[in-house]
C-alpha cells in the first residue's frame, strides 16, 4: 500500500500573532495609542510565523508473510516540509522624540515607553525547509489463535538529518542608518547570536517530545 498527501499554503496573513504555545490568548496594542505608534512599524501586516507554503507526506507499508514463522511489516514515511516565515524585528526600542511629541497626555505611555519596532513587513523573512525519512520493522508470529509476541523496531530521522531549521533572530536598531517620518532607525543590526540555533526545536523534529538525529525505538508485546 503506498499514500501520501500535499498541502499548499496560499496565504496566512495578519498584523498581530495572537497565541503561543499554551498561551491562548495575548495581549496587545494593536489599535491603542493611534497618535503615537505607528502601524506599518509596530504591528504591520505580514505572513504569520506558522505560514507555510508547501508540506508533503509519503508513506507506504509492505506486509512479507513468513507461513508458520510470522510476518514482516516493513513502513516508511517521507515528511517534507518548507520553511516557516519569521519577521525582522527589535523588542524594547524607546520611543522616538516625534512620537512622544505627539502624545494627547496618556495617563501611561505604550510599552512603558518602548516599542517593538519591525523592519519590513511581518514574516518577510523565510526559515530552511527540510525532509526526514522515518522506517518501521514489525515482526510478529502466532502461536494459537490470535495469540502472538511482536516486536517493533522503529528508525527515526533515517538519514540523520540535522540540518539548522530555525534560529536567532535578535535584531537591533541601525542607530547610524536613516529615520523615518517619525525619528524611527529605518536600518538594524544583527545581533551576536543570529543566524545561530539556540534551542533544541531549531533542529528537525521528528516526532513531538523528541529531538535530535537519528533515533532508533525498540518495542515489544504480546497480542492476544
Amino acid at each position: 500500500m503506498f499514500e501520501g498527501h500535499y498541502a499548499l499554503q496560499l496565504r496566512n496573513h495578519g498584523n498581530f500573532e495572537g497565541e503561543a504555545a499554551n498561551t491562548p490568548a495575548i495581549g496587545s496594542d494593536l489599535g491603542d495609542y493611534p497618535e503615537i505608534l505607528v502601524p506599518e512599524r509596530n504591528f504591520p501586516t505580514g505572513r504569520l510565523n506558522d505560514f507555510q507554503r508547501h508540506k508533503l507526506r509519503l508513506w507506504a507499508i509492505w506486509n512479507q508473510p513468513l507461513g508458520r514463522f510470522g510476518a514482516l511489516d516493513i513502513a516508511p514515511i517521507l515528511r517534507v516540509n518548507s520553511g516557516t516565515a519569521y519577521s525582522l524585528a527589535a523588542a524594547g526600542v524607546p520611543l522616538s522624540d516625534i512620537q512622544l511629541a505627539r502624545d494627547p497626555g496618556y495617563a501611561q505611555l505604550p510599552g512603558g515607553g518602548e516599542q517593538t519596532l519591525f523592519f519590513g513587513a511581518r514574516g518577510s523573512e523565510t526559515f530552511p525547509g527540510y525532509a526526514l525519512l522515518d522506517l518501521g520493522f514489525n515482526y510478529s508470529v502466532p502461536v494459537f489463535r490470535t495469540l502472538g509476541p511482536w516486536v517493533k523496531l522503529e528508525v527515526l530521522n533515517v538519514t540523520n538529518n540535522q540540518k539548522v531549521i530555525q534560529f536567532n533572530t535578535t535584531v537591533n536598531p541601525d542607530p547610524d542608518s536613516p529615520l523615518d517620518e517619525n525619528g524611527l532607525p529605518t536600518g538594524y543590526i544583527k545581533g551576536a547570536s543570529f543566524g545561530q540555533p539556540t534551542a533544541n526545536t531549531h533542529y528537525p523534529v521528528w516526532r513531538p517530545g523528541f529531538t535530535g538525529g537519528r533515533t532508533v525505538l525498540v518495542t515489544a508485546g504480546i497480542r492476544f
